[in-house]
């Protein structure tokens, strides 16, 4: 899947290159993605990313910093920014509280 790869490359899932993916123009997809799943492509591209972000603070012992470059936010600033305006919490706030952890565990990066 496009996205899968994006992550994997460590690069942004762009709306151009998802519309190419399918072989859709990007205004026809841009149209009719919020009819299908209630939001606009853009917003969509940015959970899916997130999402893929929370994955990886849940799943695995790599530093926040780590994860914000894993999950192609390009910088640490960026991810926390992106984060806590979407979530409502850190990063590093959501690993704890998802984890149980102590804030002073290996993990909380």
């Amino acid at each position: 899947m496009y996205l899968h790869a994006c992550y994997g490359t460590k690069t942004a899932a762009r709306a151009e290159e998802f519309a190419a993916y399918l072989r859709l123009a990007r205004p026809y997809l841009s149209r009719i993605v919020p009819d299908l799943i209630g939001m606009p492509l853009r917003d969509y591209l940015r959970e899916q990313q997130l999402n893929y972000a929370k994955h990886l603070l849940r799943t695995t012992p790599l530093t926040i910093d780590q994860i914000a470059l894993a999950s192609a936010f390009g910088t640490p600033w960026t991810f926390y920014r992106c984060f806590k305006a979407a979530i409502g919490m850190t990063p590093r706030e959501y690993r704890v509280r998802v984890l149980r952890v102590p804030e002073d565990d290996r993990f909380a990066g």
